[in-house]
C-alpha cells in the first residue's frame, strides 16, 4: 500500500481483539479476544475484518457478521527496535448503528511518521440495547472500544507503535465516543489526546435519556413482549442479528418520518445501581461540570455547514412524505416546533420557537421552505453539533488542565461528503457548502485525486493533526514544518479568551465561535453580512477620520466666514 504522495506503508488487518460477542453474551460487556497466534502461528493479515452486523447502504440489505471487533493497524515501518511511533486510534462514525473501517485508509495520515489504528465495534442495539440490568446493561460499543484501546497497550510495541503517546480521534457518532473515553474512568490511562470531529458527548442524539422506553419500543417493532423485561431480553437475545438490523434501520426511518432523528435505543445510557459492570453512572455534562476527566489536551470543532446534512434528513424523510412543504401554515407557525422537539427542546408556549425563528429565520419568510432554508441550515448545525462541541471546549478549558484547540473548517470545493451521504440526491433547494463530514476528505483516503487548493489544506490537515498526536500540540515549537504551509499559531480556548482556527482557504485564527453561527443566512438568507472585529476596527477608524476631517471643514468653514464678515464690516 502507498500513500498520496507515493510513500510505502504497511497493512496489518482485520486483527481480532474481541471475542464474538454472541448468545448469551449479546449486549454485555466485551470479552477481549484469547490469543490466536503464537511464535509458529502465521496469520493472513490482508483484508478487512467483517463489518458489524447494520443494514447495507445498497439494496437495502443485512450486511455484517457479529464476530465483528477486529481492527487494523497501519504503519509506514517495519517494526526495527530503534524507535517507536505515535499511535492514531480512530473511531468511526454513522450515528451509532452503521460504518465500517472499510473508508478510512491511511493514505494521507501515513505521510507522516505515526501509525494509525481503526476499529470496529457494536452498532445498533448489539452495540446499545439496555434494560439497565445484568441482562442488557448498555453501552456495549462503549466497552468494545475501551478493550480495543486496551489492546493497544498490550500489542502496538509490537507493530513499532508507542503505547504512551496513543490519541484518539472520531468523526460524529465516533467524535461522541471519544468525548465519553474523555470522561470515563475506565479508559483513563490508555491515550494522552483526544481529537473530536463533529461530535461530543453532550449532543442530544449521543445520550439516550430513556433507554428503558427506547428497548420496550424497539422491543415491540421486533415482535417481543414488553411488559416483563426477562422475556423481553431473551426474545431480543435469540432473534438472528440480520433481523435485530433491518428492524433497527426501519425503526429509525420510522422515527424520522415522525419527525424525530432516530437515535433512541442506539446511544450511549446513564446506569444505575441496577448494573454491576456501571460504566456510565452520570449524565456526561456533570463529568465535565465535575472536572472529572483524563488530563489529556483535546482539540474539537466542526464544519461550516453541518446543519445542511440533518435539515436534508429533515426534508427528505420528514417534510416531503408527510407533504409538509406545500403547507405554508404549518411552516410559518408549527415548523419551528417540531424542529426543536427533535433536538430534546419542548416548547410547550412556542415561547422558545419564536425566539429562535427570529434569530435564525429573521428577513425570510417562514412561510416559504426554500426561502428560509438557510436560516434552518444555521439552526440546525448549531443544535445538532455545533453548540455541544462549543460548550464542551470551554468546559474543557475551565475545568481541565489540558490544552483546548477548537476549529471550524469552512473550507469549500467541488468535493463534497453529501454525495456520499445522500447518493443520488439531486432536487435540494438550498446550497448543502461545507457539509458533515466533508473534513474527512482531507484526512483519509477520499478523494483519491486532489486538486489545487485542495492539496494545501490536506496538507494543513494531516499536519495538524499529525502534529497533535506526536507532541500534543497542532502548532508545536518543537519544529516549524507548520509554519511553512501558511498555518498560524494555534491559540488555545481559555477561560475568558475563546480562541478558535478558521479553515478557509487561508487558516485564520478568530475569536468567539459564535459570531459564525448565522453564517448560510448571512451568505444565502438576506440578512446583512455582520463585521468582523477587525472590520469593525477599521471602520471605526474610517469613522474617526471622517469626523476629524469634518470637525476641521467645519472649524475652517466657520473661520473663513468670519474673516469674510470681517474684511466686509471692514470695508
Amino acid at each position: 500500500m502507498k500513500t498520496i504522495n507515493d510513500r510505502l506503508i504497511f497493512a496489518f488487518q482485520g486483527i481480532m481483539y474481541g471475542e464474538e460477542m454472541s448468545g448469551d453474551r449479546r449486549f454485555k460487556k466485551t470479552i477481549p479476544k484469547a490469543p490466536y497466534w503464537g511464535n509458529d502461528t502465521e496469520l493472513y493479515l490482508g483484508h478487512l475484518g467483517e463489518m458489524c452486523p447494520q443494514k447495507s447502504m445498497l439494496g437495502g440489505v443485512p450486511a455484517g457478521k457479529e464476530d465483528c471487533l477486529s481492527l487494523n493497524v497501519y504503519t509506514p515501518f517495519l517494526p526495527d527496535g530503534d524507535r517507536l511511533l505515535p499511535v492514531m486510534f480512530f473511531i468511526h462514525g454513522g450515528a451509532f448503528i452503521s460504518g465500517d473501517s472499510s473508508l478510512y485508509l491511511p493514505t494521507k495520515l501515513l505521510d507522516h511518521d505515526v501509525i494509525l489504528v481503526v476499529i470496529h465495534y457494536r452498532l445498533g442495539n448489539l452495540g446499545f440495547f439496555s434494560l439497565d440490568n445484568d441482562d442488557a446493561p448498555g453501552n456495549a460499543g462503549l466497552w468494545d472500544q475501551i478493550t480495543a484501546l486496551q489492546w493497544v497497550q498490550d500489542n502496538i510495541e509490537g507493530f513499532g507503535g508507542d503505547k504512551t503517546k496513543v490519541t484518539i480521534f472520531g468523526e460524529s457518532a465516533g467524535a461522541a465516543s471519544v468525548g465519553y473515553l474523555l470522561l470515563l474512568p475506565e479508559a483513563a490511562g490508555l491515550f494522552r489526546g483526544v481529537i473530536g470531529e463533529s461530535g461530543s458527548a453532550l449532543e442530544h442524539w449521543s445520550h439516550d435519556p430513556d433507554p428503558i422506553t427506547s428497548a420496550e419500543v424497539i422491543g415491540e417493532k421486533n415482535g417481543c413482549t414488553t411488559d416483563n423485561h426477562t422475556a423481553l431480553y431473551e426474545c431480543m437475545r435469540d432473534l438472528d442479528a440480520d433481523i435485530l438490523s433491518i428492524t433497527m434501520a426501519h425503526f429509525v426511518g420510522q422515527d424520522r418520518k415522525d419527525g424525530q432523528m432516530g437515535f433512541r435505543g442506539a446511544a450511549p445510557v446513564t446506569q444505575s445501581s441496577n448494573v454491576t459492570e456501571r460504566l456510565v453512572v452520570k449524565h456526561p455534562l456533570d463529568y465535565l461540570k465535575d472536572g472529572n476527566f483524563s488530563d489529556a489536551p483535546l482539540i474539537i470543532g466542526t464544519n461550516k455547514h453541518e446543519g445542511s446534512f440533518v435539515l436534508t434528513i429533515m426534508y427528505t424523510e420528514f417534510l416531503k412524505p408527510n407533504h409538509k412543504l406545500e403547507d405554508s401554515e404549518y411552516l410559518k407557525n408549527d415548523m419551528m416546533i417540531d424542529f426543536l422537539n427533535c433536538f430534546g427542546v419542548q416548547d410547550f408556549t412556542n415561547g422558545i420557537s419564536e425566539a429562535i425563528q427570529d434569530s435564525f429565520i429573521s428577513g425570510l419568510d417562514p412561510g416559504d421552505f426554500n426561502n428560509s432554508a438557510p436560516g434552518y441550515v444555521d439552526a440546525a448545525g448549531v443544535f445538532f453539533l455545533k453548540a455541544g462541541g462549543w460548550q464542551t471546549a470551554k468546559l474543557h478549558a475551565k475545568y481541565g488542565s489540558s490544552d483546548t484547540y477548537y476549529y471550524s473548517f469552512d473550507f469549500e470545493s467541488d468535493d463534497t461528503m453529501f454525495r456520499w451521504l445522500f447518493m443520488g440526491l439531486t432536487d435540494i433547494p438550498y446550497r448543502t457548502g461545507v457539509t458533515h463530514a466533508d473534513e474527512m476528505l482531507y484526512i483519509f483516503s477520499f478523494p483519491g485525486k486532489m486538486e489545487g487548493q485542495q492539496k494545501i489544506v490536506k496538507d494543513r490537515m494531516v499536519k495538524m493533526w499529525t502534529n497533535f498526536a506526536i507532541y500534543g500540540n497542532p502548532t508545536p515549537d518543537e519544529e516549524s514544518e507548520w509554519k511553512d504551509l501558511g498555518i498560524p499559531k494555534w491559540q488555545p480556548v481559555k477561560v475568558g479568551d475563546h480562541k478558535y482556527m478558521l479553515v478557509q482557504d487561508e487558516c485564520t485564527v478568530e475569536t468567539e465561535f459564535p459570531n459564525r453561527w448565522h453564517i448560510a443566512l448571512q451568505e444565502d438568507g438576506n440578512l446583512p453580512k455582520q463585521p468582523t472585529l477587525e472590520e469593525y476596527n477599521d471602520l471605526e477608524d474610517e469613522r474617526d477620520a471622517y469626523l476629524i476631517t469634518m470637525i476641521v471643514f467645519i472649524i475652517a468653514f466657520v473661520c473663513a466666514g468670519g474673516f469674510a464678515a470681517f474684511f466686509f464690516r471692514k470695508k
